[in-house]
């Protein structure tokens, strides 16, 4: 009896001295950086910084400089000429041909030219159409590129948060393995424990922070991919300007595939621009047909003409005339016929990228919506096991502290919760993972900011 009241007695100032020992404990240096950035902001800014973007609205820019550099083709051209001459003439006339004459006088001349191919086998008809074609596709193209880009800011950012969560992770880790530390220790002072079991608990913190520091290096990492997504020219986010964790996760109904495929054939951009690039490649086809007819230009204009200074008499002369002038091309060496063929077979290349593509967004989706599904079932399952080894890490770290189980007993259960724990976490970042990559590719992503190409 008396034994047991100084066993109490022992172990009432043993937590007496942990208390006063944890009070006094440190605080980790395993800092977790502060984030205000959403996933929304970052692809707001990633469409108003990031330089493919520019690069893309170039192009836009040339195609409708084409466009209206195909429309003037259609429109008359008229030419104005001038000019000012001084003449020095010197002649023997038949009169008079042992006698030199010559003569000293200005010659002013002006006119205009208007020129119209009002007919060209409607060649120009089929060329500026070829060209809105074009611009169309070069449209879609900025499409695809701001989805491809909000696709990558998406994967980038929640590859930041899963570093994140491991960091986390690793804190939680390292703290639970520092107070059992601090408690080891004054077991150690008393004569309860065994120098080792102290050991065991730093070997603990040291890989505790190892792993803190390896998910450091990939959350700084994705960071960093993230910063160049974003257009940041030094390729670092500002001070405070990290990820922010997506608070709870949406689980929402998956789409049947004949839905996702639907919605992905018709939203598309990239698909959409193969297929007015085929139309383009036709109507200058049809262009090309056009060059065996004969064309019908207009041509009509004045011209001035005055000599000052000339004897007898200064002359004034006006010329005007206007007609229309036909030519056809009978035969051109096979040229145009070897014409026609190339662009044929550029449209054929064009519909066989198109059905390719057509393929791949379809195999593409029919993943995701795998993964997805698959994601879902692994959240469930692994929720419930990281609950389960939690619970069961309690229990044995209290039967630990009463000396119930062993050391050896409390790190298996701690190792377990932790694989539970990233587990747990790599689920639920499999189902954002899922959620944005299906929205990828079936082009719903777009939906989410603004993405209208400025005017």
């Amino acid at each position: 009896m008396k034994y047991h009241l100084n066993s109490i007695l022992l172990r009432a100032c043993m937590v007496s001295l942990l208390f006063l020992h944890n009070s006094n404990a440190e605080t980790p240096a395993l800092e977790i950086p502060e984030a205000s950035l959403t996933l929304e902001n970052a692809f707001q800014i990633a469409l108003q910084n990031n330089p493919s973007i520019e690069q893309v609205e170039q192009r836009i820019r040339k195609a409708e400089g084409t466009m209206k550099r195909v429309r003037s083709y259609m429109l008359p051209s008229i030419d104005v000429s001038g000019s000012q001459m001084y003449r020095h003439a010197s002649a023997y006339p038949e009169s008079a041909p042992t006698t030199r004459i010559t003569a000293d006088y200005n010659v002013t001349t002006a006119g205009a030219t208007l020129y119209w191919r009002f007919f060209q086998g409607l060649q120009d008809i089929e060329y500026l159409r070829a060209a809105r074609k074009g611009l169309e596709s070069a449209k879609l193209l900025y499409k695809d590129v701001q989805r491809i880009l909000l696709d990558q800011v998406s994967q980038t950012f929640i590859q930041s948060e899963s570093a994140k969560a491991q960091m986390q992770i690793a804190k939680s880790n390292y703290e639970f393995n520092l107070r059992l530390l601090d408690n080891a220790k004054i077991r150690f002072d008393l004569g309860e424990m065994r120098e080792a079991d102290v050991l065991n608990f730093k070997l603990g913190l040291n890989q505790a922070e190892g792993d803190f520091l390896t998910a450091k290096k990939y959350f700084e990492t994705a960071n960093s991919i993230l910063a160049m997504l974003l257009g940041k020219e030094n390729g670092k986010l500002s001070e405070g300007q990290y990820p922010l964790f997506l608070d709870g996760i949406s689980i929402d109904p998956i789409p049947s595939e004949n839905s996702a495929l639907a919605k992905a054939f018709s939203q598309r951009p990239d698909l959409q621009a193969l297929q007015t690039s085929v139309e383009s490649f036709a109507h200058q086809v049809k262009a090309l047909k056009g060059s065996y007819m004969p064309t019908l230009d207009l041509v009509t204009g004045i011209t001035y003409n005055k000599t000052n200074n000339k004897a007898p008499i200064d002359q004034d002369q006006n010329y005007s005339h206007v007609g229309v002038v036909m030519n056809w091309n009978l035969f051109s060496g096979g040229r145009k016929q070897a014409q026609l063929i190339e662009m044929r077979a550029d449209k054929q290349v064009q519909v066989q990228q198109f059905i390719l593509l057509r393929n791949q967004i379809a195999a593409q989706v029919q993943q995701d919506l795998i993964a997805l599904e698959n994601a879902y079932q692994l959240l469930n399952q692994r929720k419930d096991a990281e609950g389960y080894a939690r619970q069961i890490r309690d229990f044995v770290e209290e039967a630990y502290l009463s000396g119930e189980v062993t050391i050896t007993r409390l790190n298996e259960a701690q190792n377990n919760w932790i694989t539970a724990k990233n587990g747990h976490s790599i689920a639920k970042l499999q189902v954002l993972q899922g959620q944005y990559s299906l929205k990828a590719s079936t082009g719903e992503i777009l939906s989410i900011v603004p993405t209208d190409l400025e005017e």
